[in-house]
């Protein structure tokens, strides 16, 4: 389940016509859900095999943990946005090269863990992500 803050970003968002992509190392049908439910542009996660509709417990790693900057990079070049038009919004380690991607990078840190080297926005709730984009 998503916060309700998120679904009013989501579709905030969505109402001036930007363009959202779920990037995740999590399961790519979670992914797949969340893209269709909230009518997000996209996903890139890691999807779990299925042979005569059971679990494998296969999965294929599409998403390394810290290779979702070339995801962001290969995502931008398709949609042809110039990384100075684009954000993303993190909320560990493995998103710092992710957030580096971007000329507006967020770290959502609820956690209050430090991000070595991460010079960009935080935000502890994402209500204050809401403000900082001046979508409250």
């Amino acid at each position: 389940t998503l916060y309700s803050e998120t679904k009013r970003l989501f579709k905030a968002l969505i109402a001036q016509n930007t363009k959202i992509y779920l990037i995740s190392n999590g399961i790519a049908q979670l992914a797949q859900d969340i893209v269709n439910k909230h009518n997000l542009t996209g996903f890139a996660a890691n999807p779990l095999h299925i042979a005569d509709n059971k679990l494998t417990g296969e999965i294929s790693l599409i998403v390394p943990y810290q290779e979702k900057g070339l995801i962001v990079r290969d995502i931008l070049d398709k949609e042809n946005i110039a990384p100075d038009f684009a954000m993303a919004i993190g909320d560990g380690p493995g998103d710092l090269k992710m957030l580096e991607e971007v000329k507006y990078p967020i770290y959502f840190n609820s956690s209050r863990r430090a991000l070595p080297n991460y010079k960009g926005f935080i935000a502890d709730t994402w209500s204050e992500i809401i403000s900082y984009l001046g979508l409250a």
